[in-house]
C-alpha cells in the first residue's frame, strides 16, 4: 500500500535547507564559509608542498563539498523563492562564491603543477632505468633461465 504525503511533507522530505528564506541563506552561507576556509587551509598546505597533510585532508574536503553541492543544488531548485530574500545575505553569498571560485582555481593550478612535476620526474627515472638496463644488461645463470622458461610455460598452459 502506497501512502501519499501532502505536498508540503513531500517537499520537506527532500530538502536540506530550512523553508525560511533567511535561515536557508544563512545555512548556505555557513557551508560556503566552511568550504572557503578549507580551501585557504588547503592552499597553505600546497604552498608548503606538504602532500601528506593534503592527502589527510581529502576526506574532510569530500564531506564539506558533498554538503555544499547538495545545498547549492537545492538553492538553484528553489531560486524563485529566494528572489525577494534579504539583499545583504544574497550579497554575502555571492561574495563567498567568488572567493571560493578564486581559491579553487588557485589550488587547482598548484595541484596541476605538482602533478606535471611528478610526471616529468617519473618519466626521467624511467628513461634513466631504461638507459641503465641497455648499458648494463642483466645476465641470468642457466638455472635461472630454465626456471623462468618453466614458469612461463606453466602460465601459458
Amino acid at each position: 500500500m502506497t501512502q501519499t504525503l501532502p505536498n508540503n511533507a513531500a517537499k520537506s522530505a527532500n530538502t536540506l535547507l530550512p523553508q525560511d528564506k533567511s535561515m536557508a541563506l544563512r545555512a548556505l552561507i555557513a557551508v560556503t564559509e566552511d568550504l572557503v576556509e578549507f580551501s585557504e587551509r588547503e592552499s597553505q598546505v600546497l604552498a608548503k608542498n606538504d602532500m601528506m597533510n593534503l592527502a589527510v585532508m581529502q576526506d574532510e574536503k569530500t564531506l564539506i563539498t558533498q554538503r555544499y553541492v547538495q545545498l547549492a543544488q537545492e538553492f538553484r531548485n528553489r531560486l524563485e523563492e529566494f528572489r525577494g530574500a534579504d539583499p545583504g545575505l544574497l550579497d554575502r553569498l555571492e561574495e563567498l562564491q567568488k572567493s571560493l571560485g578564486e581559491n579553487s582555481r588557485h589550488n587547482n593550478k598548484i595541484i596541476n603543477q605538482v602533478q606535471n612535476k611528478a610526471q616529468k620526474k617519473t618519466e626521467g627515472v624511467l628513461m634513466n632505468a631504461n638507459k641503465l638496463s641497455q648499458s648494463n644488461p642483466v645476465r641470468f645463470s642457466t638455472d635461472t633461465l630454465l626456471a623462468l622458461n618453466e614458469q612461463q610455460e606453466k602460465q601459458g598452459a
